[in-house]
């Protein structure tokens, strides 16, 4: 696996741990009332986790993933993913990337306000910026000293919180078409598309789960360049409990849920009664 091949797989699972899709029929309409509107905002709002996962290329263990959010107060909250590689001779070099984000939770939607995101392999390090000013609609991104402005529409996310805002439109019923997140240098989008129900082992036992992918397909050739799935679980506010990504040719990299912690944690006990 080489340089380029393993700072993407771990970008991969840092920033796509719950990016999925599913149709559960039709949604609630945002034109309703005020009273109703506060109902479903309640009954979605963001359960607070602490998540484990190891990462694998075949059967080798190549590091580990943490990603995490917190409650700051009122409509505030903080997110964060720690992602390292051991570097195993032959597979990866050493990879570290984190991210770390702060957004608020307004009239059922997630609404970033910045967002860090930072890699060290060997001895390449990069780093990107970006403050997202809803007042103009931009977001200002600094991405290794250059500096562009990306205009923004109402709902538009940073990469690691697409996760996050796919959970919570999941719980209440209603998705979007597509999920657009700020890169470096312009709008990107997300769009997944559901296999069926499946179940999966994993360390911390087995669970009944949604199974999505989502496929990139090289524009000249239309072969497929990367391939993502994603195994995540209903009772768990559709959290992965397992994630594997292919690009190419190349070995497949396995993500796999070790720990849960936080309020997800609590129901995750009651899960395995």
């Amino acid at each position: 696996m080489n340089l380029e091949i393993a700072s993407r797989s771990i970008k991969v699972i840092l920033f796509g741990s719950a990016c999925l899709t599913i149709s559960l029929g039709p949604g609630v309409s945002l034109a309703q009332s005020e009273v109703e509107h506060k109902t479903r905002t309640e009954v979605t709002k963001p359960t607070p986790f602490n998540a484990s996962y190891e990462v694998y290329n075949g059967d080798s263990k190549i590091g580990e993933v943490l990603f995490s959010f917190k409650h700051v107060d009122n409509n505030n909250y903080t997110s964060e993913g720690i992602a390292s590689t051991s570097g195993v001779i032959g597979l990866v070099p050493n990879v570290n990337a984190s991210v770390k984000s702060s957004w608020k939770y307004i009239n059922g939607h997630i609404q970033p306000v910045w967002y860090k995101y930072k890699t060290s392999i060997v001895m390449v390090n990069k780093k990107m910026f970006s403050v997202f000013d809803w007042s103009d609609h931009v977001a200002t991104v600094t991405h290794n000293g250059t500096v562009r402005k990306v205009p923004l529409q109402d709902g538009d996310l940073d990469q690691s919180l697409v996760p996050l805002a796919v959970m919570q439109d999941m719980k209440r019923q209603k998705l979007r078409n597509e999920y657009r997140y700020v890169d470096r240098r312009r709008i990107k989008k997300y769009k997944f598309k559901i296999i069926g129900q499946d179940q999966v082992d994993t360390k911390l036992g087995r669970f009944d789960a949604v199974l999505v992918e989502t496929i990139e397909k090289s524009k000249k050739r239309k072969k497929v360049k990367r391939q993502t799935r994603f195994w995540s679980v209903p009772k768990l506010d559709y959290l992965p409990v397992r994630i594997t990504h292919k690009s190419g040719d190349d070995r497949e990299v396995v993500m796999s849920l070790t720990k849960l912690s936080g309020e997800l944690g609590d129901r995750l006990r009651n899960y395995k009664k």
